[in-house]
């Protein structure tokens, strides 16, 4: 089974990736050394589109569809990795609003042209209806899957790529 885990924005700002590199590696360090393990740990962030670590080029902001991804490092030795992707919201289409074969359309049509509603149900915390009103004005968002056969290093580092990202710029 694999998990997945969404952020939703609340501002229009896209985080510099070596940021959220750096931010990820110190979570899962002080992780580690909070559960008596004290390795030496390496998060590096790779961008696939230009073949490069994003250490080399730290003024790098993340994008909608960037190929990114996380490789994890524990005392020199790799432990596994994760993709993160930034992500353009769903805008509601004709098709959308249309009933086909007699059922019902998946969104009212005054919703054409605008996002789809951000699905709250699944969110784990409780979130005013400022931030929720926020959060559904923004034009991207995060998400990172864990693949059921990724070892423990990936299953607890995306988690911590994901919670980087949610932090407050």
């Amino acid at each position: 089974m694999s998990t997945s885990i969404v952020v939703q924005p609340s501002a229009d700002l896209m985080p510099l990736v070596e940021q959220i590199r750096a931010r990820t590696e110190q979570l899962f360090s002080e992780f580690l050394v909070d559960h008596g393990v004290a390795p030496h740990v390496e998060v590096d962030a790779h961008n696939w589109t230009t073949d490069k670590s994003t250490s080399e080029t730290p003024e790098l902001r993340w994008q909608v569809g960037m190929n990114l991804n996380m490789n994890y490092w524990l005392n020199g030795t790799a432990v596994g990795s994760s993709f993160p992707v930034c992500w353009e919201r769903h805008v509601v289409r004709e098709v959308d609003v249309k009933s086909f074969s007699g059922e019902e359309p998946t969104y009212p049509p005054e919703l054409l042209g605008k996002f789809g509603p951000i699905e709250w149900e699944d969110c784990s915390v409780d979130v005013s209806q400022l931030e929720c009103d926020r959060c559904e004005t923004q034009k991207h968002y995060w998400s990172d899957e864990r693949n059921a056969g990724s070892g423990l290093f990936a299953s607890t580092g995306y988690g911590f790529v994901m919670a980087a990202t949610a932090e407050d710029p």
